[in-house]
């Protein structure tokens, strides 16, 4: 926890996101040792070269985190002077885990997200507190117990689906002997979200497989494919694990032990996720899988935690069974199966 030193408004940098190959998105925010305070765009609360470049000018107290992002390119450095304060931006600032990403301005709890199509099969139960949030259209099968909804084109809803939130369209919600019991609202305004993130992998890495019976340990690092066989274990623990492939078979698990921060796993090619994804205490987890490939993710095994994938599907649940996913689930295109379970985090 931050002690007070001065009176004055200190800015803060949260992390950097890498974007592109030479481009950048820093989150900012601040804190304010004092109660709500103003202060305009000039010369106590301003960038160097372009002044404005999106920043907060009132301030309520405390720490406040990802307030506002500002994007710049390799090398390039940004100064912003808060309050006579002057925070130095450069990519050399502390990396994003990507769950930047998951943060939509004006919504919370999202549990899915697609930039492209978002597809809800048969019989697929949300949590009423979630909202699903699709860049384009937004369509369930029949049967479907959802939160709320949004979507920038179409919102179409089947047969017997209950949305027990709103309904919220950029252009129409077609609602095909479906009920929505909150707000309709149609030509309405839907926030945008860009999945864009970058990630440079280690080349000729050693593959891991572990083997029925066996409980692996696997230290933070590099690896090439790891493959979790039929009754299989792996425990990951706190720190950042970069993989070509990652597969986890039926009967197999991920133990995840955030005990002293989180665990971060980064996949370049492809996720196929049969098995079982838990804590390794009784404490709730939340790791965060960035997967940069452009094949379908398959997750068909219970999960909890982030995915977030910028190029790729992402395929939640097997048809004939039942998972539970928790967490937050973010990609080019989104389905979930047919009686697949959906929570937002609490």
């Amino acid at each position: 926890m931050r002690t007070r030193k001065t009176c004055r408004i200190e800015p803060t940098a949260q992390c950097v996101l890498q974007t592109g190959t030479t481009t950048y998105r820093a989150y900012l925010g601040y804190f304010n040792p004092l109660q709500f305070r103003s202060i305009q765009v000039g010369p106590r609360n301003r960038f160097g070269g372009t002044a404005d470049r999106g920043q907060p000018t009132e301030f309520g107290e405390g720490e406040q985190e990802s307030v506002f992002s500002v994007d710049f390119t390799a090398g390039q450095t940004l100064d912003w002077t808060l309050d006579g304060q002057t925070l130095r931006i450069a990519s050399d600032l502390e990396r994003c885990g990507g769950d930047v990403l998951t943060q939509v301005p004006g919504l919370n709890h999202v549990a899915g997200f697609a930039t492209d199509f978002l597809t809800v099969e048969d019989g697929v139960v949300v949590d009423s507190a979630a909202t699903l949030l699709s860049g384009n259209d937004l369509q369930t099968g029949s049967g479907a117990r959802l939160g709320s909804v949004w979507a920038t084109d179409d919102v179409i809803l089947g047969l017997n689906t209950v949305v027990s939130g709103s309904a919220v369209a950029g252009d129409d919600v077609v609602r095909i002997g479906a009920t929505v019991t909150g707000p309709v609202v149609e030509n309405a305004f839907v926030p945008s979200q860009s999945l864009n993130w970058n990630m440079t992998f280690a080349a000729h890495s050693p593959n891991v497989t572990v083997f029925a019976g066996q409980n692996v340990v696997l230290a933070p690092g590099s690896y090439g494919e790891l493959s979790v066989q039929l009754g299989g274990k792996v425990r990951l623990s706190t720190g950042i694990y970069m993989l070509e492939e990652l597969e986890v078979a039926r009967t197999g698990e991920l133990i995840i032990d955030e005990t002293a921060g989180p665990v971060r796993i980064y996949v370049r090619d492809s996720i196929s996720h049969d098995g079982t994804t838990r804590s390794a205490t009784a404490a709730a987890i939340r790791p965060t899988i960035g997967y940069f490939g452009i094949l379908n993710a398959s997750i068909r095994g219970a999960f909890t935690g982030t995915i977030i994938a910028p190029r790729g599907s992402i395929n939640l649940g097997l048809l004939g069974t039942t998972p539970q996913f928790v967490g937050a689930f973010f990609g080019k295109n989104l389905t979930v199966r047919r009686g697949a379970k959906l929570n937002a985090f609490p």
